[in-house]
């Protein structure tokens, strides 16, 4: 024998070939308390214990709450971009504006421009500060969304 070929029989033995053991488990196609196809090396309980029951539902709920948070996050995102958009275009074409009605000089002054301009600055700082305090308002939400539901449960039985 090789020197290689020993050194990986070896190997084989202490971990042990993929499949090899596998094949003579048996292997249970049970039904979870979701109703989901498992899998598992046991036999299947004849149901659900009500503790099991209470899992599933308390995790459902929480998998509910958590859909309705990322839509809740998507929904304050898009708002925000729309709402930065329109302020960048408006950024944009005044700053045009200014320059043209300027001509190129910081000297001349054009303040209904530059009113007008801050105004579209402003709508845009206080938009991504709404979309910041919005997220964070809903992450404080959706972190205790699992735990009001758990509880809210718990008080009703």
């Amino acid at each position: 024998m090789t020197r290689k070929l020993q050194l990986a029989l070896a190997l084989s033995g202490l971990f042990g070939l993929p499949g090899i053991g596998a094949a003579a488990a048996p292997v249970y196609r049970c039904t979870g308390p979701t109703g989901a196809t498992v899998y598992s090396n046991f036999p299947c309980p004849s149901k659900p214990s009500p503790a099991a029951s209470e899992s599933a539902a308390a995790a459902a709920s929480a998998s509910d709450a958590s859909a309705e948070c990322a839509e809740r996050s998507r929904a304050i995102n898009e708002r925000f971009s729309t709402e930065a958009a329109a302020a960048t275009v408006d950024i944009r074409r005044l700053r045009e504006q200014m320059s043209v009605a300027d001509g190129y000089s910081a000297a001349a002054p054009n303040a209904p421009l530059r009113a007008e301009l801050a105004a579209a600055e402003d709508r845009l700082d206080a938009s991504g500060r709404r979309q910041r305090h919005d997220l964070l308002e809903l992450r404080k939400d959706c972190d205790a969304a699992p735990k009001t539901a758990g509880i809210a449960k718990t008080a009703a039985q």
